[in-house]
């Protein structure tokens, strides 16, 4: 989900609306409403002077205040927002023991039929935005960031934890790093990658993002190399490159490199002898086990095999805000997929202004937030057989360690009939 002009609008509005209440006395409100609005569009007139009726019932302490004060401010914002996002937030990547470190082996073992279904039938736990888990309050705007989101973060007076914090909320997809998820049992990645034209180092230039800078592309093809070749040596992985920014020939050059060098060509399964079609028993052949699926042509045509287009899968974004639209858009399209590609069902709402606006008082006030309404019913529908589970493939959900998202994907291949 990348913020949009109106989205946009709405943090610039919350955040400039906490400050007025903090900087100084409010001595009289129509007179405040005249000063703030009378420049804006009526419609935007409209939705701000909602929000500041809102904000004049809940933002009591700080109105008699004649001093600037942001550690006030940041109060206010945890209280709407919840102080407890950062503790559950944190990073945790341990490597212990998980019931579904090598799932793929283990089903197969259990039930022969496992490892003759088709790739692009395989039904595979993924994640939304996957290695987004390292964006804080502090972190930089990435390139796929709105130019209009670059303009507020100019503005001197607009305290830039504050911003910075409503930002990484609605940015932010995922808890847990590459080794984490791999050790959880997810095989598919969901990856944009932005540029950090501030380095010219290799490994620390190509980095994920989503609307804020998040990991080193370079630590997470070593992580996933590690758990590959020393963990769960037979589960079959896959990275999907989809979305690039300030990125050109040379740069897609150097991240294909990188990608190579880091996990090895004779790892990455090879479109000369493999498709969506061959399954874990035809892959476990060879000692090819991490299909990456990048999407820029010229580049994959330089790897001579190695790399797959991005025709090779669909993945097709809902981008609607309640969960009977989610449901109603995710039957049609798996009813009406393609059989000779791989398929992602994205198990994710997109806040639009109107939601980001009532999360600073209401939940959700985050993508944590929303996931935690989305993927139990998303589960809910797949248990119910409401998705078709003999055409389903990959699903991706944001925070998806909040449930128990693995064991419910991983057990429809036991139910499969192919």
């Amino acid at each position: 989900m990348l913020l949009t002009t109106k989205v946009i609008f709405v943090i610039f509005v919350i955040v400039f609306l906490s400050t007025i209440f903090v900087f100084s006395k409010v001595e009289d409100d129509s007179a405040i409403e005249q000063r703030v609005f009378s420049k804006l569009s009526p419609v935007k007139r409209k939705l701000v002077s909602s929000l500041f009726n809102s904000f004049k019932k809940v933002l009591n302490d700080p109105l008699h205040s004649k001093t600037f004060n942001e550690q006030a401010l940041q109060r206010i914002v945890n209280e709407r927002l919840g102080k407890d996002f950062e503790t559950k937030s944190a990073k945790q990547d341990s490597l212990g023991a998980s019931p579904f470190v090598n799932w793929m082996e283990r089903f197969v073992s259990e039930d022969s039929n496992v490892g003759n279904i088709p790739l692009r039938l395989l039904a595979i736990p993924g994640t939304h935005d996957s290695f987004t888990h390292e964006i804080t309050a502090t972190s930089r705007l990435s390139p796929d960031a709105e130019d209009n989101l670059r303009e507020i973060y100019k503005i001197k007076w607009i305290p830039r934890s504050v911003l910075g914090q409503i930002i990484a909320r609605w940015s932010k997809a995922q808890q847990r790093g590459a080794l984490g998820q791999l050790q959880d049992g997810i095989r598919y990645f969901d990856i944009r990658v932005c540029r950090d034209n501030t380095t010219s180092d290799v490994n620390e230039m190509f980095k994920t993002c989503h609307g804020l800078y998040s990991s080193r592309i370079s630590t997470i093809l070593d992580d996933v190399s590690t758990f590959s070749s020393v963990v769960a040596s037979k589960e079959v992985i896959i990275l999907d490159f989809n979305h690039f920014y300030a990125m050109n020939s040379d740069f897609h050059s150097k991240l294909r490199d990188l990608i190579i060098s880091k996990l090895g060509r004779e790892v990455l399964l090879s479109t000369k002898q493999f498709s969506v079609q061959s399954t874990l028993n035809d892959i476990w052949r060879t000692n090819q086990r991490i299909m990456v699926i990048y999407h820029d042509s010229p580049t994959v045509s330089s790897t001579d095999g190695s790399f797959w287009y991005g025709s090779t899968i669909d993945n097709f974004w809902p981008n609607v805000q309640n969960l009977l639209n989610l449901q109603s858009f995710s039957v049609s399209k798996l009813a009406d997929r393609s059989s000779s590609t791989l398929f992602v069902t994205q198990g994710v709402l997109t806040p639009d202004s109107s939601m980001i606006a009532k999360g600073f008082l209401n939940r959700p006030s985050s993508l944590m937030d929303l996931a935690d309404s989305v993927t139990p019913a998303v589960l809910n529908w797949i248990a119910q057989k409401l998705l078709d589970i003999n055409k389903f493939n990959i699903i991706i959900t944001d925070w998806y360690n909040r449930f128990d998202y693995v064991s419910a994907i991983v057990n429809i291949n036991k139910a499969k009939r192919i």
